[in-house]
């Protein structure tokens, strides 16, 4: 299996993880040239697949940077059909959209855009947040740790909910993509957690700061960009996983058995959600006893 992406932490735990399963070769999105040296041999499923995925969430700051990445998953599709590459598995956001108000949910948008208009098989993957529940470490921590004060720093106005995937189960799911005759795009979460409480995952502290003041460190280039902070402070996107499991014959929530968090399936609850206007209907919302 190919798997191009972009060298964060959390990517390479995937590669590792993957490698103990199939024969994977890892190439850095920004750095394609080598790909020329890529012959797939066709022996196994996996080897006309082609997993992708950008989980470098800090690497958004300017606009050069979206408009880089989009140059180089157009070279990756092009050099993708001469390889004889016959699926895609894409690592997506919720709420991508090419018309999102957000500007880094409108580029992913138009990142799945480009993919599916490939020509080739394209199974999509809704990953919000990864954790890995070995080292506590997650897609999220790059975004939020703050080097110098030793823990992490969030809007104190957002009421996020993270859905978030254990990297384990993410395997499960990406190996089932392989073999399933599947398209599409699924949802794929095992555990539900407020911002703070997600981040709190990792044993660090977790400081609240007024938004105004973050958008001012931010315009100076010390937090955050402004695209990435306010897709915290956006209206929550419901994500529902009955679909998901039953596509890809898989029950996301067994890790869930203790008695402080056990998941409801097929159970709906209204929440409110605190300083916003609107009702939002989850589905699969674990309760916490």
């Amino acid at each position: 299996m190919l798997y191009v992406h972009s060298h964060s932490p959390i990517e390479r735990k995937i590669a590792q993880q993957l490698a103990h399963i199939e024969a994977i070769t890892e190439i850095d999105i920004f750095n394609l040239s080598v790909l020329g040296q890529y012959e797939p041999t066709f022996e196994t499923a996996s080897d006309s697949i082609l997993l992708y995925s950008f989980q470098r969430l800090s690497h958004f700051k300017y606009i050069h940077s979206f408009i880089n990445e989009c140059n180089a998953v157009d070279e990756l599709i092009e050099m993708a059909k001469t390889k004889g590459i016959q699926k895609i598995i894409l690592l997506t956001y919720p709420g991508a959209y090419f018309n999102s108000s957000n500007l880094f949910l409108q580029h992913r948008g138009i990142i799945e855009q480009k993919f599916h208009s490939s020509g080739i098989a394209c199974l999509m993957l809704n990953v919000q947040a990864i954790l890995d529940e070995m080292s506590g470490e997650s897609s999220y921590h790059q975004l939020f740790f703050d080097e110098s004060e030793g823990q992490y720093i969030i809007p104190k106005k957002s009421n996020q909910l993270v859905y978030s995937i254990d990297l384990s189960i993410l395997i499960d799911v990406i190996e089932s993509g392989i073999f399933l005759d599947i398209s599409g795009k699924y949802d794929v979460f095992n555990q539900v957690h407020s911002l703070s409480s997600f981040l709190q995952l990792n044993a660090k502290t977790v400081t609240r700061m007024a938004p105004l003041y973050l958008y001012f460190k931010s315009y100076i280039g010390h937090y955050l960009t402004p695209t990435m902070m306010e897709l915290f402070l956006l209206p929550v996107i419901p994500m529902y996983a009955f679909r998901t499991e039953k596509h890809f014959e898989l029950n996301l929530f067994d890790a869930l058995q203790s008695d402080e968090v056990r998941v409801q399936e097929n159970v709906f609850y209204e929440i409110k959600l605190a300083h916003q206007q609107h009702h939002v209907t989850y589905h699969s919302i674990p309760s916490f006893h």
